[in-house]
């Protein structure tokens, strides 16, 4: 290179820098509204009308009211263990057809099938048999 040239500069960087960032925030916008619902969902379409309660609205629900005798069985409903004792009230989700097992230390485990409609209060009591 000669002394008389001029270091010509590079004029690429800049740009490409510049497209980077813009595509990273055009894409992280997409993903942001997408997981966004729309209220009323898109313009001229409008929702089935049997439609799946939306995520923010509860599910219909069922009260149980159980007792055991003698009391303090364990409750789990459907394989899971509740951290819950008999006698106890408790929402379970209705119009599903749920299990419901009682252990109690020292007595044979109890377990019904049950499916409560939607408000039901329905009351269980269970005679636990001795091992």
């Amino acid at each position: 290179m000669s002394a008389g040239r001029a270091r010509r500069r590079r004029w690429w960087p800049l740009p490409v820098a510049a497209a980077v960032v813009a595509a990273a925030v055009a894409a992280g916008a997409w993903w942001w509204l997408a997981g966004r619902e729309v209220p009323g969902g898109p313009p001229g379409r409008d929702p089935p009308a049997a439609a799946t309660p939306h995520r923010n609205q509860a599910l219909p629900t069922a009260q149980l009211r159980l007792s055991t005798s003698p009391a303090g069985a364990a409750i789990v409903l459907d394989g899971e263990p509740t951290g819950r004792l008999a006698p106890d009230l408790f929402a379970v989700e209705a119009r599903v057809a749920h299990t419901l097992r009682l252990e109690l230390e020292g007595h044979e485990p109890v377990e019904l099938d049950l499916r409560l409609e939607p408000g039901e209060v329905r009351e269980i009591t269970v005679e636990m048999s001795r091992l």
